[in-house]
């Protein structure tokens, strides 16, 4: 496997746990119980948020599958990724279910961290010393 399995492992262990979630809250989404995503702009945030993490957590297994589960040539990504997910996606659950409006400023941080892991793959694989 790899010689970074260890941390590889938690990091992967956690993807699919967020995948979990994911697929929970695209339920959840579409069929909220009575009263809870009551305003169709808090169902379509929280759709977003579902499809955000999912495809996040689909271009993490896919980096982990190109270098034989190591994720070392993308950690930086990743990391980006992992930060984007919680802040994006956590955020937008947390408003859509109630959660203070102070929570508010932090969606934009998460889709920061998103862009950020995206071009960071991006100079990984385009640069001079590339991963793939």
């Amino acid at each position: 496997m790899s010689r970074s399995l260890g941390i590889d492992r938690w990091i992967l262990g956690l993807v699919a746990i967020l995948g979990f979630c994911g697929v929970v809250g695209g339920a959840i989404g579409a069929h909220p119980p009575e009263g809870f995503l009551a305003e169709a702009k808090e169902q379509a945030a929280w759709t977003s948020a579902s499809l955000f993490l999912l495809f996040h957590v689909l271009a993490i297994l896919a980096l982990a599958d190109l270098r034989s589960r190591s994720l070392a040539p993308f950690r930086l990504s990743v990391i980006f990724f992992l930060v984007g997910i919680f802040l994006f996606s956590g955020s937008i659950f947390a408003l859509s279910a109630g959660a203070p409006g102070l929570l508010g400023p932090v969606t934009p941080l998460g889709g920061l961290a998103l862009m950020i892991g995206w071009l960071s793959l991006a100079f990984r694989l385009l640069g001079k010393t590339s991963a793939y």
